[in-house]
């Protein structure tokens, strides 16, 4: 069985959000494909409606009102403890940059194909010259 990931903040929102939703969706139609679902909040009245098929794994606990040290440490912590969990065949992120580069920092050293989609205008966004650097 082929394990996919994909990578988001949230699961309700803008277009990157929707996408995904769409894609993990789709991909649970295929016959031997697992499809995992990891974000950092859960909004049950927002979320897009997902697959019942679709294996969602949520931070749970917010980072709200920790130090923004200590919220990107356990963000890091969650995403390479539960893709090293699923070993997956590929992890996937059409995710806003933050999450982008949490995700590659979490990911170092790990052989699993990543998949990186940004499809704003890097000129115009993020607003953040570090960040779009």
């Amino acid at each position: 069985m082929k394990k996919i990931v994909f990578v988001l903040e949230q699961l309700y929102g803008g277009g990157a959000e929707r996408v995904t939703n769409v894609l993990a969706n789709e991909i649970c139609n295929k016959p031997d494909y697992q499809v995992h679902l990891l974000t950092y909040r859960q909004d049950a009245q927002r979320d897009f409606a997902h697959d019942e098929r679709v294996i969602r794994h949520n931070m749970g606990q917010s980072a709200e009102g920790e130090s923004r040290i200590k919220g990107i440490q356990k963000r890091i912590r969650f995403l390479r403890d539960t893709i090293r969990e699923i070993n997956p065949d590929c992890v996937v992120s059409l995710a806003m940059p933050r999450t982008v580069v949490l995700l590659v920092i979490a990911m170092l050293g790990s052989k699993i194909p990543l998949i990186l989609s940004e499809r704003n205008d890097p000129v115009r966004f993020p607003t953040s010259k570090y960040v779009r650097a």
